[in-house]
Order: C-alpha cells, then sequence, then structure tokens
C-alpha cells in the first residue's frame, strides 16, 4: 500500500487504495 500511495499522484491514490484493498481481500 505504502508503494502504491508514494508511486501514484494525490487524484490516483484513491484508486491505488482501493486497488490494494481488493488485492487484500483476495489474498
Amino acid at each position: 500500500v505504502i508503494i502504491l500511495l508514494c508511486g501514484g499522484d494525490k487524484s490516483s491514490q484513491r484508486r491505488d487504495i482501493a486497488k490494494a484493498k481488493q488485492m487484500a481481500k483476495e489474498i
């Protein structure tokens, strides 16, 4: 999650967080 937040812009952070949550649920 940290990598996604650091790699994405503020506008894309929300999308990255959503993807991270979905991946966490799948795992």
